[in-house]
């Protein structure tokens, strides 16, 4: 039984394109054959999952003062009119996840996880740039321009009707990940179905699965992988706490010590 165990905190999605501790790992050593993602999750396996892409969108106009509102463009600067911007991109939200039915698996989710505008610093001055984050989970299949091209059709039309006509739209997409499966059929996931079936009984199908996890990384270069883990729960007491039942962990861990046994030699 041979296997590698990585502790790798730094998440699996950042913009800007620097590389993830898995990344890192898999350009330095070999790789395996197949892998486990040993991750809190449904109550089965998952051997798809989903895409990551990160949207910017930004609104530019002309800077002013706060004594003097009409000195920027729109009059109180863009950030007064930031509403008119977040509706359209909520309203965007909610179409994109409606259009798209889970596919096996997986399913779609989009939101607004950042807004910025301005300097915290010096809020004396009205700011010419509104910009706005979102993260956008994406079917097999999907791709960032046609992304792109809705999002900036929206807030266009959104833009054109309000104080902010005249300021400048872009809207840039930054792929992440591709959503990416292992075949059903592969050793690792038939090993995992039977060894949670040991344990469990028969697993659940899962669909309209939402986390995209370091198992897209491991499968776009190649690695069969599957991920399972504990059901986790809230603390009834403490909402910022989990809770895990200890032979739920028991259990998994023999599962994945199982799982070893059906892994091959390391490889490039």
């Amino acid at each position: 039984m041979d296997g590698s165990l990585l502790i790798s905190g730094s998440g699996t999605h950042r913009a800007g394109g620097e590389p993830t501790g898995l990344d890192a790992y898999l350009r330095e050593r070999p790789h395996p054959a197949a892998a486990i993602v040993a991750k809190a999750g449904p109550p089965g396996v998952l051997w798809e999952e989903p895409g990551a892409c990160y949207l910017s969108v930004q609104v530019r106009g002309r800077p002013g003062v706060v004594l003097a509102p009409s000195s920027a463009s729109p009059p109180g600067g863009v950030a007064a009119q930031a509403g008119v911007v977040l509706d359209a991109l909520t309203g965007w939200c909610a179409d994109y996840v409606a259009s798209r039915p889970p596919v096996g698996q997986v399913g779609a989710a989009a939101g607004i996880g950042a807004v910025r505008s301005g300097w915290t610093d010096k809020p004396d001055l009205l700011p010419a740039l509104l910009e706005v984050g979102l993260y956008v989970v994406t079917l097999p299949g999907e791709d960032g321009p046609s992304l792109t091209a809705q999002v900036r059709e929206r807030v266009d039309r959104a833009v054109s009707g309000s104080p902010l006509r005249g300021c400048a739209v872009d809207v840039r997409a930054e792929e992440v990940h591709p959503a990416a499966a292992t075949p059903a059929d592969a050793p690792i996931v038939a090993a995992a179905r039977q060894s949670w079936a040991d344990e469990f009984g028969p697993p659940p199908p899962i669909t309209g699965w939402t986390g995209s996890t370091d198992g897209v990384v491991l499968r776009g270069r190649g690695i069969d992988t599957v991920r399972l883990g504990p059901t986790v729960e809230r603390c009834a007491d403490d909402p910022r706490r989990d809770r895990v039942e200890i032979a739920q962990l028991a259990a998994c861990a023999r599962i994945y010590r199982r799982l070893l046994e059906v892994t091959l030699p390391s490889r490039r």
